[in-house]
């Protein structure tokens, strides 16, 4: 034999199948619960899932020596709280499996306690429309009278209808963005679920060389997070944006192919739900620095031993390139990309005379506003390029440095310079030494006495900054396994 509870359950089911069939319902747990004398007495539901609410229907069995002493409110998640009814019904009465529902066709002005009747709320539950319906609920049952009449909450169950999704997921299912005049586009959305996706396409227009892009969460509980990808769906460097707290907005401006298509994606940090709205606009810029090698700017030379040259990061892929030749007798350059305390992030690096990516020749800020330095060994007389751009898609301006360093290295970067290791006692040979600019390599040499077989190596930063590699090669200079 079914439990009343579950007897309960197969009617509501029953009940909601002929009007809903596609509802979720959520039930409270640890009923029936008394109803306090002239207080609130108030039942709590838990909703586990990430969901944005379409439409809300509430049922619950209520009974009270004086239900007209009685009054039901509903408390979302987020404190929002609207009145279902007030001192309805009389002497020994209740509500019978009532479902309270937007949609009904009954007012509370007919109520009856019939078992399985709807009734409109007094205050529409469509306030909680487009919000999460993930957390705690409450049922907050008032009792309005001092006399000791008894009663209890029996059930009490919310049923949701979630949005349908409003945007594609998929490049194939993007929704075109709307042009609104000759510079801007836009659409709407909501983030329905947890890790709902909404794409969008544009097509660039022929003059267009850059954009900005913005999701506004327009004070709501979402937190925006969007994207630019290119026709293919690949990810573009730089090009995202999202908001530091909810209901803000995500910005990012960005450089593009004329006429080509994007893509942009929506979606929500931290599983947070909700509706947004996004915009591109067209935008011009004069872009202070070649983004190329064949384009990059002489650096200018400033003081002694010193080139440097300012700068600003315009768009979150922005890449400013610079030229600079090396004195005949300079060995070790350090370079400098300060932000000044700005909210830039830098990153700088340098580059060969053929625009190749020179091993350890770069460096980066921690944070905002902060400077990226690095030091490093160069070829007397060679072309080098320096490269600036930024961490995180973040925009500012800066100043870039070269200055020449006299480093007297501590130890052969060679075989030919290597240093012999010293015997320091108990089968062990050691020495010291100082990784002094980025690309340093120190050499040592050691012979294996005729009886050795097998070695340990150690290489010890003593609790500096320092991130330790070391390897041994052979005496031809090549790597031994492992």
């Amino acid at each position: 034999m079914l439990s009343n509870s579950s007897q309960r359950q197969l009617r509501l089911e029953f009940l909601e199948t002929r009007v809903n069939p596609t509802r979720l319902w959520f039930a409270a747990n640890a009923l029936p619960i008394p109803i306090g004398t002239a207080t609130t007495t108030a039942i709590t539901l838990q909703v586990p899932d990430a969901l944005v609410v379409g439409d809300i229907d509430l049922w619950v069995n209520v009974t009270h020596e004086r239900m007209d002493e009685i009054s039901l409110r509903l408390r979302s998640p987020s404190g929002t709280i609207i009145q279902l009814a007030t001192k309805q019904g009389g002497v020994n009465k209740g509500y019978q499996n009532t479902i309270f529902d937007d949609q009904a066709a009954n007012t509370l002005a007919t109520f009856s306690d019939s078992e399985g009747q709807r009734y409109q709320p007094e205050q529409s539950l469509g306030i909680f429309q487009q919000l999460s319906a993930q957390g705690e609920w409450q049922l907050l049952v008032d009792d309005a009278n001092l006399q000791a009449n008894v009663g209890s909450v029996n059930s009490f169950w919310l049923g949701f209808t979630t949005l349908p999704d409003d945007h594609g997921d998929s490049l194939s299912s993007a929704t075109p963005l709307i042009s609104t005049n000759f510079s801007t586009w836009s659409e709407s959305g909501s983030i329905e679920n947890t890790g709902d996706s909404d794409f969008f396409r544009w097509v660039a227009p022929a003059d267009a060389t850059a954009i900005q892009v913005t999701m506004d969460a327009a004070g709501g509980v979402l937190w925006p997070y969007v994207e630019l990808r290119d026709s293919n769906g690949d990810y573009i460097s730089g090009a995202y944006g999202y908001s530091e707290s909810p209901g803000g907005s995500a910005v990012f401006t960005v450089s593009i192919n004329p006429g080509a298509v994007y893509y942009i994606r929506a979606e929500s940090d931290y599983g947070s739900l909700g509706s947004y709205s996004v915009t591109l606009n067209t935008i011009t810029i004069e872009d202070d620095h070649g983004s190329t090698p064949a384009t990059a700017t002489p650096l200018t030379f400033s003081e002694p031993d010193t080139w440097s040259s300012v700068g600003i990061i315009q768009y979150s892929n922005d890449l400013d390139w610079f030229r600079w030749t090396a004195p005949p007798d300079a060995t070790t350059i350090q370079v400098t990309m300060d932000a000044a305390g700005g909210v830039l992030r830098p990153y700088v690096e340098l580059l060969t005379s053929g625009g190749n990516s020179i091993s350890g020749a770069y460096g980066y800020s921690d944070s905002p506003g902060g400077s990226a330095v690095f030091t490093v060994l160069i070829n007397p007389g060679a072309v080098y390029y320096i490269r600036a751009q930024s961490i995180d898609g973040s925009l500012g301006s800066y100043t870039i440095n070269v200055m020449l360093k006299k480093i007297e290295d501590d130890h052969g970067s060679t075989r030919s310079t290597a240093t012999p290791l010293t015997f320091s006692g108990s089968d062990t040979w050691s020495s010291v030494g100082i990784i002094q600019y980025s690309n340093n390599l120190d050499w040592f040499r050691w012979t294996a006495p005729p009886d050795a077989t097998t070695i340990q190596v150690t290489m010890d930063a003593a609790g500096g900054v320092l991130r330790p590699y070391v390897e041994l090669l052979t005496s031809g200079g090549n790597s031994i396994s492992g």
